[in-house]
Protein backbone atom coordinates (compact mmCIF):
# COMPACT_ATOMS: atom_id res chain seq x y z
CA UNK A 1 0.00 0.00 0.00
CA UNK A 2 0.86 3.60 -0.78
CA UNK A 3 0.13 6.33 1.18
CA UNK A 4 1.23 10.11 0.28
CA UNK A 5 0.85 13.11 3.03
CA UNK A 6 1.02 16.74 1.91
CA UNK A 7 1.54 19.33 4.40
CA UNK A 8 3.36 22.73 3.74
CA UNK A 9 6.26 22.26 5.84
CA UNK A 10 8.62 20.68 8.73
CA UNK A 11 8.84 23.12 10.74
CA UNK A 12 7.87 23.81 14.62
CA UNK A 13 4.19 23.52 14.73
CA UNK A 14 1.25 21.35 15.92
CA UNK A 15 0.31 20.13 12.28
CA UNK A 16 3.89 19.25 11.00
CA UNK A 17 4.77 16.79 14.06
CA UNK A 18 1.81 14.93 13.91
CA UNK A 19 2.85 14.34 9.96
CA UNK A 20 6.12 13.74 11.17
CA UNK A 21 5.06 10.99 13.78
CA UNK A 22 2.42 9.33 11.00
CA UNK A 23 4.62 9.07 8.31
CA UNK A 24 7.57 7.35 10.50
CA UNK A 25 5.14 5.19 12.26
CA UNK A 26 3.47 4.06 9.03
CA UNK A 27 6.65 3.31 7.78
CA UNK A 28 6.65 0.70 9.78
CA UNK A 29 4.04 -1.01 8.94
CA UNK A 30 4.73 -3.90 6.68
CA UNK A 31 3.80 -3.41 2.96
CA UNK A 32 3.60 0.19 3.43
CA UNK A 33 5.60 2.55 1.38
CA UNK A 34 4.94 6.40 3.03
CA UNK A 35 6.24 9.62 0.63
CA UNK A 36 6.09 13.06 2.81
CA UNK A 37 5.41 15.74 -0.03
CA UNK A 38 6.65 18.91 1.16
CA UNK A 39 5.32 22.42 -0.68
CA UNK A 40 8.20 25.04 0.67
CA UNK A 41 11.89 25.07 0.91
CA UNK A 42 12.20 25.35 4.61
CA UNK A 43 13.99 24.14 7.74
CA UNK A 44 12.92 20.66 8.74
CA UNK A 45 11.93 20.70 12.62
CA UNK A 46 10.98 17.31 13.31
CA UNK A 47 12.53 13.96 12.51
CA UNK A 48 10.91 11.59 10.05
CA UNK A 49 12.02 7.76 9.73
CA UNK A 50 14.67 7.52 6.56
CA UNK A 51 12.67 4.78 5.39
CA UNK A 52 9.82 7.67 4.56
CA UNK A 53 10.58 9.64 1.23
CA UNK A 54 10.54 13.34 1.63
CA UNK A 55 9.76 15.02 -1.99
CA UNK A 56 9.64 19.13 -2.06
CA UNK A 57 7.52 20.66 -4.36
CA UNK A 58 10.11 23.72 -4.03
CA UNK A 59 7.51 27.10 -3.23
CA UNK A 60 9.55 29.98 -2.19
CA UNK A 61 7.71 31.55 0.68
CA UNK A 62 6.26 35.16 0.39
CA UNK A 63 6.75 36.05 -2.50
CA UNK A 64 4.72 38.94 -3.97
CA UNK A 65 1.57 39.03 -5.33
CA UNK A 66 1.67 37.88 -9.24
CA UNK A 67 5.38 35.96 -8.56
CA UNK A 68 3.09 34.21 -6.18
CA UNK A 69 0.25 33.46 -8.12
CA UNK A 70 2.41 31.77 -11.25
CA UNK A 71 4.38 30.24 -8.80
CA UNK A 72 1.30 28.47 -6.96
CA UNK A 73 -0.03 27.27 -10.62
CA UNK A 74 3.50 26.08 -11.43
CA UNK A 75 3.02 24.11 -7.86
CA UNK A 76 -0.25 22.70 -8.62
CA UNK A 77 1.32 21.26 -11.52
CA UNK A 78 3.82 19.97 -10.27
CA UNK A 79 2.08 18.10 -7.23
CA UNK A 80 -0.35 16.53 -9.86
CA UNK A 81 2.50 14.91 -11.72
CA UNK A 82 4.22 13.92 -8.90
CA UNK A 83 0.94 12.12 -7.17
CA UNK A 84 -0.26 10.73 -10.38
CA UNK A 85 3.53 9.38 -10.84
CA UNK A 86 3.43 7.69 -7.53
CA UNK A 87 0.30 6.31 -7.74
CA UNK A 88 -0.69 6.11 -4.19
CA UNK A 89 -3.67 4.62 -2.44
CA UNK A 90 -4.54 7.97 -0.84
CA UNK A 91 -3.34 10.98 -0.44
CA UNK A 92 -3.49 12.65 3.66
CA UNK A 93 -3.24 16.19 3.67
CA UNK A 94 -3.24 18.64 6.38
CA UNK A 95 -4.16 22.24 6.92
CA UNK A 96 -7.08 24.10 5.83
CA UNK A 97 -6.19 26.19 2.43
CA UNK A 98 -3.22 23.92 1.70
CA UNK A 99 -6.26 21.01 1.71
CA UNK A 100 -7.52 22.99 -0.89
CA UNK A 101 -4.72 23.15 -3.00
CA UNK A 102 -4.30 19.38 -2.78
CA UNK A 103 -8.28 18.81 -3.27
CA UNK A 104 -8.15 21.42 -6.87
CA UNK A 105 -4.52 19.72 -8.00
CA UNK A 106 -6.01 16.41 -7.97
CA UNK A 107 -9.26 17.23 -9.51
CA UNK A 108 -10.51 14.63 -12.00
CA UNK A 109 -7.19 12.20 -11.05
CA UNK A 110 -9.56 9.67 -9.11
CA UNK A 111 -6.75 9.91 -6.65
CA UNK A 112 -8.47 9.50 -2.99
CA UNK A 113 -7.72 12.58 -0.68
CA UNK A 114 -8.26 12.52 2.93
CA UNK A 115 -7.96 16.23 4.38
CA UNK A 116 -6.83 16.99 8.10
CA UNK A 117 -8.80 20.01 9.32
CA UNK A 118 -5.80 21.69 11.89
CA UNK A 119 -7.56 25.13 13.01
CA UNK A 120 -10.37 25.82 15.09
CA UNK A 121 -13.44 26.11 12.44
CA UNK A 122 -14.67 28.89 14.44
CA UNK A 123 -12.35 31.30 13.88
CA UNK A 124 -13.33 34.48 12.53
CA UNK A 125 -12.84 36.39 9.34
CA UNK A 126 -12.56 32.77 7.15
CA UNK A 127 -15.26 33.87 4.59
CA UNK A 128 -13.14 32.64 1.23
CA UNK A 129 -11.57 29.86 3.15
CA UNK A 130 -14.68 28.61 3.88
CA UNK A 131 -16.26 29.18 0.54
CA UNK A 132 -13.28 27.27 -1.29
CA UNK A 133 -13.76 24.29 1.33
CA UNK A 134 -17.72 23.98 0.96
CA UNK A 135 -16.87 23.45 -2.35
CA UNK A 136 -14.20 21.25 -2.40
CA UNK A 137 -14.29 19.29 1.00
CA UNK A 138 -16.91 16.29 -1.13
CA UNK A 139 -14.95 15.49 -3.37
CA UNK A 140 -12.77 14.50 -0.66
CA UNK A 141 -12.90 10.16 0.34
CA UNK A 142 -12.73 11.59 3.95
CA UNK A 143 -12.26 14.84 6.69
CA UNK A 144 -10.50 14.11 9.58
CA UNK A 145 -11.39 16.91 12.58
CA UNK A 146 -9.77 16.78 15.85
CA UNK A 147 -12.33 17.60 18.72
CA UNK A 148 -16.08 16.94 18.76
CA UNK A 149 -17.29 20.85 18.26
CA UNK A 150 -15.38 20.95 15.17
CA UNK A 151 -16.99 17.73 13.72
CA UNK A 152 -20.21 19.83 14.75
CA UNK A 153 -19.43 22.80 13.11
CA UNK A 154 -18.08 20.91 9.51
CA UNK A 155 -21.20 18.91 9.90
CA UNK A 156 -23.51 21.93 9.74
CA UNK A 157 -21.52 23.96 7.21
CA UNK A 158 -20.65 21.19 4.96
CA UNK A 159 -23.19 18.44 4.49
CA UNK A 160 -22.63 14.92 3.73
CA UNK A 161 -18.94 14.67 4.53
CA UNK A 162 -17.04 11.46 5.74
CA UNK A 163 -15.83 12.63 8.55
CA UNK A 164 -14.24 11.49 11.95
CA UNK A 165 -12.82 12.80 15.10
CA UNK A 166 -9.10 11.83 16.03
CA UNK A 167 -7.03 13.57 18.03
CA UNK A 168 -3.26 14.09 18.25
CA UNK A 169 -0.58 11.63 19.06
CA UNK A 170 1.53 11.97 22.27
CA UNK A 171 4.35 10.63 22.87
CA UNK A 172 4.21 8.51 26.32
CA UNK A 173 6.17 10.08 29.35
CA UNK A 174 6.74 9.06 32.68
CA UNK A 175 5.65 11.68 35.42
CA UNK A 176 7.84 12.17 37.98
CA UNK A 177 6.89 11.90 41.70
CA UNK A 178 4.59 15.07 42.50
CA UNK A 179 7.13 16.25 45.19
CA UNK A 180 10.39 17.17 41.74
CA UNK A 181 7.22 19.84 39.92
CA UNK A 182 9.09 22.93 40.23
CA UNK A 183 7.80 26.84 41.20
CA UNK A 184 7.03 27.99 37.76
CA UNK A 185 3.86 28.13 35.87
CA UNK A 186 4.40 27.03 32.24
CA UNK A 187 2.40 27.86 28.59
CA UNK A 188 4.04 26.64 25.30
CA UNK A 189 2.46 28.07 21.97
CA UNK A 190 3.60 30.34 19.10
CA UNK A 191 3.89 34.19 20.21
CA UNK A 192 0.48 35.13 18.12
CA UNK A 193 -2.29 36.89 19.34
CA UNK A 194 -4.88 33.61 19.40
CA UNK A 195 -2.50 31.82 21.90
CA UNK A 196 -3.45 34.65 24.50
CA UNK A 197 0.05 35.59 25.98
CA UNK A 198 -1.09 38.89 27.24
CA UNK A 199 -3.98 37.81 29.12
CA UNK A 200 -1.38 34.76 31.12
CA UNK A 201 0.82 37.78 31.39
CA UNK A 202 -1.68 39.85 33.09
CA UNK A 203 -2.95 37.08 35.49
CA UNK A 204 0.89 35.96 36.32
CA UNK A 205 1.06 39.86 37.62
CA UNK A 206 -2.39 38.91 39.83
CA UNK A 207 -0.92 36.20 41.70
CA UNK A 208 1.33 37.46 44.36
CA UNK A 209 3.51 34.91 44.55
CA UNK A 210 7.07 36.11 44.14
CA UNK A 211 8.38 32.99 44.31
CA UNK A 212 6.98 31.76 41.32
CA UNK A 213 8.00 32.14 37.73
CA UNK A 214 6.43 32.10 33.93
CA UNK A 215 8.16 30.51 31.63
CA UNK A 216 6.80 30.75 27.73
CA UNK A 217 8.34 28.53 25.52
CA UNK A 218 7.89 29.43 21.73
CA UNK A 219 8.74 32.01 19.17
CA UNK A 220 6.92 34.91 16.84
CA UNK A 221 5.91 38.22 16.02
CA UNK A 222 4.21 39.19 19.46
CA UNK A 223 7.56 38.32 21.74
CA UNK A 224 9.12 41.97 22.02
CA UNK A 225 5.30 43.09 22.71
CA UNK A 226 5.08 40.41 25.25
CA UNK A 227 8.57 41.38 27.00
CA UNK A 228 7.13 45.17 27.02
CA UNK A 229 3.89 44.19 28.78
CA UNK A 230 5.74 42.24 31.13
CA UNK A 231 7.56 45.41 32.30
CA UNK A 232 4.63 47.12 32.24
CA UNK A 233 3.45 44.84 34.59
CA UNK A 234 6.20 44.62 36.87
CA UNK A 235 7.71 41.08 36.50
CA UNK A 236 9.93 41.45 33.70
CA UNK A 237 12.11 39.91 36.16
CA UNK A 238 10.11 36.60 36.97
CA UNK A 239 9.07 35.82 33.13
CA UNK A 240 11.35 33.84 30.93
CA UNK A 241 10.99 33.91 26.97
CA UNK A 242 12.62 30.93 26.08
CA UNK A 243 12.59 30.71 22.72
CA UNK A 244 11.35 27.49 20.41
CA UNK A 245 12.53 24.23 22.28
CA UNK A 246 12.62 20.77 21.29
CA UNK A 247 12.29 19.34 24.74
CA UNK A 248 8.52 20.42 25.53
CA UNK A 249 8.03 17.02 27.56
CA UNK A 250 10.95 17.74 30.01
CA UNK A 251 9.78 21.04 30.73
CA UNK A 252 6.23 19.88 31.35
CA UNK A 253 7.00 17.21 33.35
CA UNK A 254 8.99 20.23 35.52
CA UNK A 255 6.56 22.55 35.77
CA UNK A 256 4.60 23.23 38.89
CA UNK A 257 1.53 24.60 37.07
CA UNK A 258 0.70 24.51 33.14
CA UNK A 259 -1.46 27.71 32.15
CA UNK A 260 -3.13 27.67 28.35
CA UNK A 261 -4.98 30.94 27.99
CA UNK A 262 -5.46 30.40 23.93
CA UNK A 263 -8.70 32.01 22.16
CA UNK A 264 -8.87 29.52 19.60
CA UNK A 265 -7.16 25.80 18.83
CA UNK A 266 -7.44 23.05 16.54
CA UNK A 267 -6.49 20.43 19.13
CA UNK A 268 -4.15 21.77 21.53
CA UNK A 269 -0.98 19.78 21.41
CA UNK A 270 1.36 21.68 24.40
CA UNK A 271 -2.05 20.87 26.92
CA UNK A 272 -2.24 16.72 25.73
CA UNK A 273 1.38 17.08 26.20
CA UNK A 274 1.47 19.01 29.17
CA UNK A 275 -1.79 16.22 30.66
CA UNK A 276 0.40 13.49 29.59
CA UNK A 277 3.10 14.22 32.27
CA UNK A 278 0.91 15.21 34.48
CA UNK A 279 0.97 18.86 34.75
CA UNK A 280 -1.09 20.56 36.74
CA UNK A 281 -3.26 21.98 34.50
CA UNK A 282 -5.55 25.39 33.75
CA UNK A 283 -7.18 26.62 30.25
CA UNK A 284 -9.01 28.45 28.69
CA UNK A 285 -12.54 27.05 27.52
CA UNK A 286 -11.77 27.89 24.29
CA UNK A 287 -12.95 26.60 20.98
CA UNK A 288 -12.05 24.03 20.05
CA UNK A 289 -9.98 20.92 21.92
CA UNK A 290 -9.55 21.82 26.01
CA UNK A 291 -13.45 20.42 26.33
CA UNK A 292 -12.04 17.17 24.89
CA UNK A 293 -8.91 16.65 27.27
CA UNK A 294 -10.14 18.11 30.23
CA UNK A 295 -13.11 17.52 32.66
CA UNK A 296 -12.93 20.49 34.89
CA UNK A 297 -12.24 20.15 38.34
CA UNK A 298 -11.40 16.40 38.03
CA UNK A 299 -8.01 16.79 35.68
CA UNK A 300 -7.67 20.55 35.66
CA UNK A 301 -9.60 23.48 35.52
CA UNK A 302 -11.13 25.53 32.65
CA UNK A 303 -12.09 29.09 32.42
CA UNK A 304 -13.99 31.27 30.59
CA UNK A 305 -12.19 32.76 27.14
CA UNK A 306 -10.66 36.06 28.36
CA UNK A 307 -11.55 36.16 32.38
CA UNK A 308 -8.47 36.97 33.38
CA UNK A 309 -9.06 37.04 36.82
CA UNK A 310 -10.97 33.69 37.07
CA UNK A 311 -7.31 32.69 35.08
CA UNK A 312 -5.02 33.98 37.96
CA UNK A 313 -7.65 32.81 40.61
CA UNK A 314 -7.18 28.94 39.42
CA UNK A 315 -3.38 29.00 39.02
CA UNK A 316 -3.50 30.67 42.76
CA UNK A 317 -5.41 27.56 43.83
CA UNK A 318 -3.09 25.05 42.24
CA UNK A 319 -0.32 26.76 43.60
CA UNK A 320 -1.35 26.90 47.16
CA UNK A 321 -3.44 23.63 47.22
CA UNK A 322 -0.63 21.04 46.73
CA UNK A 323 -3.22 18.46 47.09
CA UNK A 324 -5.53 19.33 44.89
CA UNK A 325 -2.71 20.00 42.44
CA UNK A 326 -1.49 16.67 43.40
CA UNK A 327 -4.94 14.85 42.82
CA UNK A 328 -5.12 16.67 39.22
CA UNK A 329 -1.71 15.41 38.13
CA UNK A 330 -2.80 12.08 39.03
CA UNK A 331 -5.93 12.10 36.81
CA UNK A 332 -4.26 14.05 33.90
CA UNK A 333 -1.66 11.65 33.46
CA UNK A 334 -4.17 8.89 33.00
CA UNK A 335 -5.08 10.40 29.56
CA UNK A 336 -1.62 9.44 28.46
CA UNK A 337 -3.38 6.09 26.97
CA UNK A 338 -5.40 7.22 24.47
CA UNK A 339 -3.17 9.23 22.99
CA UNK A 340 -0.49 7.08 22.54
CA UNK A 341 1.47 7.30 19.15
CA UNK A 342 1.09 3.73 18.20
CA UNK A 343 -3.03 4.20 18.90
CA UNK A 344 -3.35 7.44 17.32
CA UNK A 345 -1.61 6.22 14.01
CA UNK A 346 -3.62 2.99 13.90
CA UNK A 347 -6.75 5.43 14.05
CA UNK A 348 -5.53 7.51 11.12
CA UNK A 349 -4.36 4.87 8.93
CA UNK A 350 -7.71 2.68 9.00
CA UNK A 351 -9.42 5.64 8.18
CA UNK A 352 -7.61 6.69 5.20
CA UNK A 353 -7.44 3.10 4.32
CA UNK A 354 -10.92 2.66 3.98
CA UNK A 355 -11.43 6.21 2.48
CA UNK A 356 -9.12 4.93 -0.31
CA UNK A 357 -10.98 1.90 -0.85
CA UNK A 358 -14.59 3.91 -1.14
Amino acid sequence: MKAVIFIPTLTAGGAERVASILASTWSGYPGVSVTLVLMFEDEVFFPVDPRAKILNLGLQPNLPGLARMAAVGRALLAFRKLVLAERPDFVLSFMNKYNVFCLTALLGTGVKTIVSERDSPTEPNRRLNWAFRQLLYPRAGGVLTQSRESERHLNAKIRGLNIAVIHNPVPRTHPPAFGGREKFVLNVGRLVPKKGHADLLRAFSMLERPDWSLVLCGDGPLRGDLEQLAAELGVEQRVRFMGTVKDVGRWCARAGVFAFPSHFEGFPNALAEALVTGAPTVSYDCPTGPADLIVHGENGFLVTVGDVPALAASIRHLIDDAELAERFSRAAARTAEHLLPENICAEYFEFCRQAGAQ
